[in-house]
């Protein structure tokens, strides 16, 4: 059963905040928090008598900086009753969460506010941006109809949208032919990873400033012990496990969106996420998913891939880290190549 703190930000959020996209389940903060996990994280509530004033969740994970393998955690989920705004709850919180990370041995702490609470964190809780990140939220118009109303929307002239719509989608796929695909890699949808991956994909990683440790343990907590529903794809060559992806199918507002939450491979290899890439699109169109949606960093070979496919950049993603130490200086800092999906957001 989930503790009290994991039953009262539950209620908070249903209550407060009901139009959030995330799960607010206890079971979900239970989850988020790695209570299961050598390394446990925190929710970090502020009270008045019974009413909680605000949150903030720290949830750990591992990470590659410049080859080594750290302690990392993503501060999020902060969110202010409506009655107690402007009173200091947010920092409060914030730096109760970042005190625990201390206590825990967190060598970097990091997160994605949004851009109501991004003044409080660079301003007066020393997470300064990390510009080096690049991170873009992207995304991919799957539904052929879905393509032709828009261009109907901007030219109504009768048959147009059409012509224009078939244009749009033959240079797409002569774009898509320029990213050699493995056609010896077999994509099979699995309900868990399998054991023995290696958490750094095939690289020692020593050019990256931040790339999320992915091995078995990892990926099984993030996506089979999560509470949301995913799909694990996995690209086999062989026997061997070359790399994955996993993808979401979510409704909102009557519309089906699609996901592509996590994905790496060996050696970061074009041909075998090109592989991946059209298994998931295939996928989720067959679903009836309108568009794909993913986060990626503009730093690395995964991004240049996505944008042949035809992924657009939306917005981009402020991504912080906290002066804990001389660790999150050097991330904050350094222009490496950075590896960051959804899966890191924690919002999907």
């Amino acid at each position: 059963m989930p503790d009290k703190k994991s039953r009262d930000i539950s209620n908070f959020l249903d209550t407060y905040f009901p139009n959030i996209k995330q799960l607010t389940d206890a079971n979900y903060y239970e989850w988020k928090i790695a209570s299961d996990m050598p390394i446990k994280g925190d929710i970090c509530l502020e009270y008045d008598g019974d009413i909680v004033k605000g949150s903030a969740v720290l949830s750990p994970r591992k990470v590659v900086v410049r080859g080594k393998v750290l302690t990392s955690a993503h501060c999020g989920d902060t969110f202010t009753h409506p009655e107690y705004r402007r009173q200091g709850v947010f920092s409060r919180c914030v730096r109760e969460a970042v005190s625990h990370a201390k206590n825990i041995g967190v060598d970097v702490i990091y997160g994605t506010p949004n851009d109501q609470s991004l003044p409080g964190y660079e301003n007066k809780l020393g997470f300064p941006r990390a510009p080096h990140a690049q991170v873009a939220s992207m995304i991919k118009v799957l539904d052929y109809d879905f393509i032709v109303s828009k261009f109907h929307k901007r030219i109504p002239v009768p048959g147009l949208s059409n012509l224009l719509a078939y244009g749009y989608s033959r240079v797409l796929n002569l774009r898509k032919r320029s990213v050699p695909i493995n056609r010896e890699v077999r994509v099979m949808g699995s309900q868990v990873f399998p054991p023995g991956l290696d958490g750094k994909w095939g690289k020692s990683r020593d050019e990256w400033s931040y790339f999320t440790f992915r091995d078995t343990d990892q990926l099984n907590w993030r996506f089979v012990k999560n509470p949301n529903e995913y799909q694990i794809w996995l690209a086999k060559l062989g026997s061997e496990c070359a790399g994955y992806a996993v993808t979401r199918l979510r409704e909102e507002k009557g519309v089906l969106k699609g996901y592509l939450v996590d994905f790496a491979t060996s050696g970061d290899d074009p041909g075998i996420f090109s592989a991946l890439l059209e298994k998931a699109e295939t996928h989720l169109a067959g679903q009836g998913a309108i568009t794909l949606e993913c986060l990626c960093s503009a730093t690395n070979s995964y991004y240049h891939i996505l944008r042949k496919y035809g992924y657009k950049v939306y917005s981009n993603i402020w991504v912080i880290v906290y002066n804990l130490n001389e660790i999150g200086k050097d991330v904050q800092a350094n222009s490496g190549l950075w590896q960051f999906t959804l899966a890191d957001d924690d919002g999907v």
